[in-house]
């Protein structure tokens, strides 16, 4: 099934990056809430906003953990219909913290359903980056990169998921960007995966895909400046 709206490649984009679905109530096959956490109040507009495009005026909620603002809706019609494009949208190991609710014997988890891939002896949650109807690619990689990707002298995204970016650069790979993805191990089990668009295609990035006016961490400067920097070099 291919996405064909732009408000639904933003909203699976969120989902897939400081976002996701998991449910409220454990004893209840369809309790399901959506949720994206940013430290960034224009992502969490973003978020409210496309969502409201799609399904109309709804009632979210909001809650504070330490990494930021979490803006949620308890919606199992919207879940499910999200749900169509992938069985989850957790993007940590499957053993990693939180641990899944599967794992810890209840009967439901935060998948609608659960075949975990195997890389390396570990289980990793399996996610599916949906098929983008042309011109929604560049919708999708522009919101996943704004939240999970940074600008140094380079674009780059880390992520602890190892099929996720190899999705990411197939993406990247058919509007003939060319990347490199390297896997490190961090401290014994857990690995790292980079995935950089190389330095040749950064002006073809800034023009075809770019950033959301997004703050780099600790800087009063955006990720979109940083990258007109690079590219005026």
């Amino acid at each position: 099934m291919e996405v064909k709206k732009p408000e639904e490649a933003k909203i699976i984009a969120f989902l897939l990056t400081d976002g996701g679905i998991t449910k409220t109530h454990f004893n209840r096959p369809k309790s399901w809430r959506l949720h994206f956490t940013s430290k960034e109040e224009f992502l969490l507009a973003e978020f409210k906003k496309n969502i409201q495009a799609m399904f109309g005026k709804q009632t979210f909620w909001e809650s504070y953990p330490k990494r930021g603002k979490s803006v949620y809706l308890n919606s199992s019609e919207i879940a499910e219909y999200f749900f169509r494009y992938s069985p989850t949208y957790r993007t940590k190991q499957c053993g990693s913290y939180p641990s899944c609710p599967k794992l810890r014997g209840q009967k439901y988890g935060p998948c609608k359903e659960c075949n975990p891939i195997e890389f390396n002896r570990l289980q990793y949650p399996p996610i599916e980056v949906p098929k983008l109807e042309q011109g929604k690619k560049e919708v999708f990689l522009k919101y996943y990169f704004s939240v999970e990707g940074s600008v140094t002298d380079r674009i780059q995204i880390s992520q602890r998921h190892p099929t996720i970016l190899l999705q990411i650069q197939k993406l990247l790979t058919e509007l003939r960007f060319e990347t490199a993805l390297n896997c490190y191990s961090v401290k014994g089990d857990r690995y790292e995966w980079y995935l950089r668009v190389r330095k040749k295609d950064m002006k073809k990035f800034h023009a075809q895909i770019g950033f959301l006016p997004v703050q780099i961490t600790g800087s009063k400067r955006t990720k979109q400046e940083r990258l007109n920097d690079l590219i005026r070099a």
